[in-house]
């Protein structure tokens, strides 16, 4: 299952992989509502899950799927640094996480070491996992948030307005504006201006 809400993404995915499983059968989703109840209700090998989703995002759907079935394989595939959401994906339960700047190789590669039932992981990933457990590194300020903050982070630093991230995210105006004030106290700083820089700064978005 290809899910991703851009048809073009979706359409070279399964082009890529079809030159390499040419006997595949690859089911295109293009919405999280369709994605959960597709995944629910047929069986599949393997879910390539685009995070940036519009209402519910890729780590919902990743945390539901797992709910029902630890043992789902999903690669979560997204256009942000592994810096950002690598390692709450694996803590989710995700078979693994590849950016979409990454080289066709790395994604069959990373299809076909999931499908033989191991997790796939990086070599920079497992050298910041390894850094973590050894205890010698200390969380970055975005590393913190929450998931949810994380998630309206993403619109503010874009330039959104508390009430039309709440549209788009299905949630009213106090609960964006609650995150907002967790977000900022958090990372220590008082305006949107300081979040968009130091999302720059470290590439977040």
């Amino acid at each position: 299952m290809l899910v991703d809400d851009f048809p073009v993404v979706v359409h070279g995915l399964k082009r890529l992989l079809l030159e390499e499983f040419p006997d595949a059968e690859i089911s295109e989703i293009s919405d999280a509502g369709t994605a959960l109840k597709v995944a629910k209700e047929t069986e599949w090998d393997l879910m390539i899950l685009d995070i940036q989703m519009e209402r519910k995002d890729g780590l919902e759907i990743l945390r539901e799927i797992i709910s029902w079935d630890k043992d789902k394989k999903v690669l979560m595939l997204s256009m942000f640094s592994e810096d950002i959401y690598a390692i709450r994906s694996m803590k989710l339960g995700a078979s693994g996480y590849i950016t979409k700047r990454c080289a066709p190789e790395k994604l069959i590669n990373a299809v076909k070491q999931i499908l033989s039932g191991k997790k796939y992981i990086s070599e920079s990933l497992a050298e910041k996992l390894a850094t973590r457990i050894k205890g010698t590194a200390s969380l970055s300020l975005h590393e913190q948030l929450s998931d949810g903050e994380m998630r309206v982070l993403s619109h503010l630093v874009k330039g959104k307005e508390v009430g039309e991230i709440a549209k788009t995210l299905s949630l009213s105006v106090s609960t964006i504006s609650t995150y907002r004030h967790r977000i900022l106290k958090k990372m220590h700083m008082k305006t949107n201006s300081e979040l968009i820089g130091y999302s720059i700064k470290h590439e977040l978005f």
